[in-house]
């Protein structure tokens, strides 16, 4: 454990599912009245193939998402999906715990960023969220119009934050972006929750172990 201590310099957090509990089926559910309406719409939402993605990227606006999301789940009332896209950034409730460890790391001599699959909404959504504000640097793909879990967006996240990916440990909650993490050269962790992260830091030596 002496020498990961001695390797890992910084942290480089994902956002959603990290920092904030991703509440978009409870949106849906309250917009719809409807369960099963909800999880059809987080299915498509979230598909491989659709507009969210590029909506991310920032490669659409809001108005073009909205128009994107009514042809790519018709089954959601247009009206629906247009309050969705002004209200799901507020569904995006903070893990308080969260912001303790970043403390925590940061009394502990550790920088920490953030790389985020998010759109031009980040910037709404960011004063909501204290622990990011926190942190040492922040990546919005909508900025750069790269995506996780492209090779790419790693890549530029080593030279924007001029940082050595086997000097990093890359903590995300999607397994897709963990793997490509690791191919581009990056320790990485999968996320659960913050206490096991915690446990887990501890166990690497990035964190003082807790007093008995």
């Amino acid at each position: 454990m002496k020498g990961f201590l001695q390797m890992i310099k910084q942290i480089l957090f994902d956002c959603g599912g990290v920092f904030v509990d991703i509440q978009f089926f409870q949106l849906m559910e309250k917009l719809t009245g409807d369960s099963a309406k909800a999880a059809l719409f987080m299915d498509r939402l979230f598909d491989a193939n659709g507009p969210w993605r590029l909506y991310d990227q920032g490669l659409l606006d809001q108005q073009e998402i909205l128009h994107a999301l009514e042809k790519w789940i018709p089954e959601i009332q247009p009206e629906v999906l247009a309050s969705f896209i002004t209200e799901w950034h507020r569904w995006l409730p903070t893990f308080p715990e969260m912001e303790h460890l970043i403390d925590d790391l940061h009394q502990a001599g550790l920088k920490c960023y953030l790389l985020s699959n998010f759109s031009k909404q980040f910037e709404e959504f960011e004063p909501l969220c204290p622990a990011i504000r926190h942190l040492d640097g922040k990546l919005i793909s909508y900025r750069i119009h790269l995506i996780k879990p492209s090779r790419e967006i790693f890549d530029y996240a080593a030279s924007f934050f001029k940082i050595a990916p086997a000097e990093t440990l890359f903590i995300d909650d999607t397994e897709p972006n963990i793997t490509a993490a690791r191919a581009a050269g990056f320790h990485a962790y999968h996320f659960q929750n913050a206490a096991d992260l915690r446990a887990e830091l501890r166990a690497r030596g990035l964190l003082p172990q807790q007093n008995t």
